[in-house]
């Protein structure tokens, strides 16, 4: 009920909002009364909102909330460093390990099965917050699990040979890791640079390409810019592009971005930006199409609304539920993955082929 009052009043779109949304919200009323646990309730407030189309509309945890903002401003917090993917009747699986928090240091994997948390099955644990993906969206159901004490893992990384592992949870964020990110890989007697942006900070994203450019990538050959993963501020787009392509750029090589299923919103934007104006090429997949902005919204219960809200931004009328193509589409599955990264590999190797001889 709190779901539909928040949606009756807040939904952007007016038409939708007063002609199909009561419709839905009836259709749906009965059967969420009805559930027997507030995990069932969620699932069929979920499969409301996947009804509304639009990106940006999902109900996760206060938890989930918090994360999501301190990852969105960079700011520290503890964390175990990781998150999880399901993949249809697979399980789930290690989708994200964040680059140099607890569970790197740990030697947790891309692409390893999570089995087990402290000896119980994921569903069955506590410590496995709510979903939290778009739920219009075909995104692959995503978790993390919560960071209020060490957690012990039983993960499979090949079929049939578990082991464990044991993360205790440290301060990290996004804007750490994508410091820590920065480096330059030789390839063909080539200095390459490597920046992974996890998250279009309002102020620091540009900031981190300065960084970068007058530090640990100066006078790199070539550039790979790593936008994979979900989105950020709107206002940084503008920002990173400036740096980018003005007069005097902050860095005016040859210039590849990395892009996945889950690139979204002002990552989305900036690799549109960046395309249309010829400064990069794109390598990867297709990103999600989630480009309408959002806004958190308490709706009491242990339970937040991401709702999106109205734009006048250009790139949402381009690509809201539609998404980028990339050049260089490079197919980069999950399960079992051990760590390894195609959509990196092919990036380099077409930054490679970028650079005058």
């Amino acid at each position: 009920d709190r779901v539909a009052e928040v949606l009756g009043k807040r939904y952007y779109d007016p038409v939708f909002r007063t002609e199909e949304l009561p419709k839905l919200i009836e259709r749906y009323r009965a059967r969420a009364h009805a559930a027997e646990t507030p995990a069932a309730e969620r699932r069929v407030i979920f499969e409301l909102l996947g009804q509304c189309p639009t990106s940006h509309l999902t109900l996760i945890s206060e938890y989930g909330g918090r994360y999501a903002q301190n990852e969105l401003s960079g700011r520290t917090a503890p964390t175990l460093g990781f998150q999880l993917a399901r993949v249809a009747d697979r399980g789930l699986f290690v989708q994200r390990v964040i680059y140099g928090g607890p569970a790197h240091r740990e030697g947790l994997l891309r692409g390893d099965r999570l089995l087990t948390i402290d000896g119980v099955a994921p569903e069955q644990s506590p410590r496995l917050d709510w979903r939290s993906d778009d739920a219009h969206l075909p995104d692959t159901p995503k978790h993390v699990v919560r960071a209020d004490a060490p957690v012990r893992l039983r993960l499979e990384r090949r079929r049939g040979e578990p082991f464990e592992l044991t993360i205790a949870p440290s301060p990290w964020s996004a804007l750490k890791a994508d410091r820590a990110s920065m480096r330059v890989m030789d390839r063909a007697g080539l200095r390459l640079g490597y920046l992974h942006l996890s998250y279009m900070y309002d102020r620091d994203a540009s900031g981190l390409l300065v960084e970068a450019m007058s530090g640990p990538l100066r006078d790199c050959d070539g550039l790979v810019l790593d936008l994979r993963g979900r989105g950020g501020s709107p206002r940084a787009v503008s920002r990173v592009t400036r740096a980018l392509c003005a007069a005097d750029p902050v860095y005016g090589g040859p210039l590849v971005l990395l892009i996945d299923r889950d690139t979204r919103s002002a990552k989305e934007a900036l690799a549109w930006e960046l395309r249309k104006r010829q400064r990069a090429t794109l390598v990867g997949e297709k990103t999600a199409g989630a480009v309408r902005p959002g806004r958190f919204v308490a709706i009491g219960e242990g339970a937040v609304l991401f709702l999106p809200v109205p734009s006048n931004y250009a790139y949402t009328r381009e690509l809201e539920l539609k998404g980028v193509e990339p050049d260089v589409e490079v197919a980069d599955p999950l399960p079992f993955a051990a760590g390894s990264d195609p959509i990196l590999e092919a990036g380099l190797r077409a930054l490679l082929t970028l650079i005058p001889v």
